[in-house]
């Protein structure tokens, strides 16, 4: 196959999946608090009035949500992007569990059960996950990203 020249490009491909991932998250997560603050926090009885500012509050905090989504929407284009060849890499694999693997790793968010945040699989979570243990999936991990670094057909190696 051929497509990276060693293991550690293979490596790194997968990881920026991660990494984009988590910043996407990020972006929401800043997006849903900016939006919070715009909610109104209480009546204030205060007999002087004070102006501090010609500011609007609210179209500033509208001016910086409207910068995050800009921000989200170009790392969701560059994460799709990632995610569809990374795919196709994947795909070209024999192994269904170094598929698996791959997918469940450097693909998959899941929800926390507490702070309901996203957050990518642990190699504990892909070994539960695939009832095998941690060592033998890292293992197969480590056989798949070979597979896409070497020049023969991936499809000779199971």
């Amino acid at each position: 196959m051929g497509e990276f020249k060693d293991v550690n490009e293979a490596k790194d491909f997968f990881r920026q999946i991660r990494k984009e991932q988590a910043e996407v998250e990020h972006l929401q997560s800043l997006i849903a608090k900016t939006r919070l603050s715009l909610l109104p926090k209480g009546i204030r009885y205060d007999t002087d009035r004070v102006q501090t500012s010609p500011g609007d509050p609210m179209t500033e905090t509208a001016a910086i949500i409207a910068d995050y989504k800009r921000q989200l929407n170009e790392s969701l284009s560059k994460l799709i992007e990632r995610k569809i060849r990374a795919e196709q890499l994947i795909m070209s694999l024999d192994n269904t569990d170094e598929r698996d693997i791959l997918r469940l790793y450097y693909m998959e968010m899941q929800e926390t059960s507490d702070t309901k945040e996203w957050l990518p699989y642990t190699w504990e979570q892909v070994a539960a996950e695939k009832f095998m243990n941690k060592r033998w999936v890292l293992k197969l991990h480590g056989r798949a990203l070979i597979h896409m670094t070497t020049k023969e057909d991936t499809k000779r190696h199971s």
